[in-house]
């Protein structure tokens, strides 16, 4: 299930933190932050749980039209399920639905995350690893 997150509890916070972390390790300062960040309305967040365990998550922004996702995030067990791709869905549908005539991503240099935004409609500008999807 796909939902909205508008108050941060401390699991789900140690949810996230981990799926992060062992992907990108040193996740400190986003662990830091994600409370008061999603709970003052700056990002806009929204996870994938089953049966009470957050799978991923997705924290973005929306400011005069331009919106942009800030971190996107599955566990690697459950990666090749649909999952990131119902967040970005899920994102973009919010960030349209307010406003948002554009939506960017600054991705990681590998085959697997340029693949996995473009199969999601973003192209990549220039020669950098900033995507974009018009809304």
């Amino acid at each position: 299930m796909i939902r909205q997150v508008e108050q941060v509890s401390s699991l789900m916070r140690e949810y996230c933190f981990d799926i992060m972390n062992r992907q990108v390790g040193n996740a400190g300062a986003f662990y830091l932050a994600i409370k008061d960040m999603v709970e003052t309305g700056y990002w806009t967040m929204f996870v994938a749980e089953e049966r009470g365990f957050v799978r991923g998550f997705i924290t973005g922004t929306n400011y005069l039209g331009r919106a942009k996702i800030d971190n996107l995030y599955v566990d690697k067990r459950f990666h090749r399920q649909g999952i990131g791709t119902a967040l970005v869905k899920a994102y973009q549908e919010y960030v349209d639905a307010n406003g948002a005539e554009v939506l960017t991503v600054q991705t990681r240099p590998t085959l697997q995350a340029i693949d996995f935004y473009t199969k999601n409609g973003f192209e990549r500008l220039k020669s950098s690893y900033l995507m974009q999807k018009m809304l």
